[in-house]
């Protein structure tokens, strides 16, 4: 995107926000220098969808997502997400920045490509660099800056190194303090076969009280180990480098184009593990979908545009209503009101 058409971006989604058009606002707030759209416009498709279901930290999120893709000019914030996006260049694709001009290649589409997938990048932007503090005090407006209050708790959240299991819910143990804890549960262990993460535990705003500020990244047990035990903000930085120098881990465990905001379910889980977001839902009427550990990816279902509007157009009024509250039960906000929409649908036919 052009200078010019990401600073028109931006007027417009002012002028929505002063004429009062929440969801416009909302779904054009900031334009995004991106190469590859596809994954930003599949977030903010799903975020109008939900525009008037949105819980306090999922507008937190949306927030901290927005302040990594902000590269305003003249603006704190924007020389924050350039700074981030140098630093995470130099400390981790040294080696493809290289190899680019060795082959003639075009850096700003690597460039694109950290923006668009790393976690890395996304992570140093958002805490070790303050640019969520920056966003949320010198960007955010209307009704976003109202909504996000939570995200100003999630501020100077410290990376740590945790244990998953699930004991009828989702569990972390903080490998720190040595201490289990209920997550609010958005599927976080669903690619961390061996339980070992790295992430940030913020405020949920709900019970329980807790969850990740996004969705954590699996990890060997030496780099969790290492990361809880750091005595310093970014000591995370070293440990990483040293587990993909050291071969532990491989760079592409930190990038992903399956970012989600609603879930931590990836998109491409629920394809494999049920087709599609309606194949799932279609299969929870049957009575034909389980066991409960199989919860987060009801909700994540449920939460998607395309598969939600196609079970209310084709399954409303099929399944046993308790079969849909059962699931509602296992999910969260706004899952589990959309869900029970469903269940009231079986009900009443």
């Amino acid at each position: 995107m052009s200078r010019t058409s990401h600073t028109s971006s931006v007027t417009s989604s002012l002028a929505a926000e002063r004429a009062g058009d929440a969801e416009v606002a909302l779904t054009f707030r900031r334009g995004m220098p991106v190469v590859d759209r596809g994954q930003h416009l599949s977030i903010l498709t799903q975020l109008a969808d939900l525009s008037g279901e949105m819980t306090p930290w999922l507008w937190a999120r949306w927030a901290a997502y927005q302040c990594t893709r902000a590269d305003d000019p003249g603006t704190d914030t924007g020389e924050i997400q350039r700074s981030a996006l140098d630093y995470t260049m130099r400390m981790f694709y040294a080696d493809r920045v290289e190899q680019t001009y060795l082959d003639g290649g075009d850096p700003t589409l690597l460039s694109a490509h950290v923006v668009d997938e790393s976690w890395l990048f996304r992570q140093l932007c958002t805490h070790e660099l303050g640019g969520l503090e920056s966003f949320l005090g010198e960007l955010a407006s209307g009704r976003l800056s109202d909504a996000a209050l939570l995200a100003r708790a999630w501020v100077g959240t410290r990376m740590g190194g945790y244990r998953l299991r699930r004991s009828g819910s989702l569990v972390a143990r903080d490998l720190r303090v040595n201490r289990d804890g209920a997550l609010l549960d958005l599927g976080a262990d669903i690619s961390a076969a061996d339980g070992w993460v790295i992430g940030r535990l913020v405020p949920s705003g709900t019970t329980p009280g807790y969850m990740f500020e996004t969705r954590p990244v699996a990890v060997d047990e030496e780099t969790a180990v290492e990361v809880a035990s750091s005595d310093t903000r970014g000591g995370w930085v070293s440990a990483v480098k040293a587990a993909l120098v050291e071969g532990r881990l491989e760079r592409d465990r930190f990038e992903s184009s399956d970012v989600e905001l609603a879930t931590d379910v990836p998109g491409r889980e629920v394809v494999e593990i049920g087709g599609s977001a309606y194949s799932i839902l279609s299969r929870v009427a049957a009575g034909a979908f389980g066991p409960d550990s199989m919860a987060p990816y009801v909700a994540a279902a449920a939460l998607d545009p395309e598969g939600y509007a196609e079970a209310l157009r084709l399954l409303a009024g099929t399944g046993q209503p308790e079969t849909w509250s059962h699931w509602a039960a296992l999910a969260h906000e706004p899952a589990r009101s959309r869900l029970l929409r469903l269940a009231g649908l079986a009900a009443a036919a």
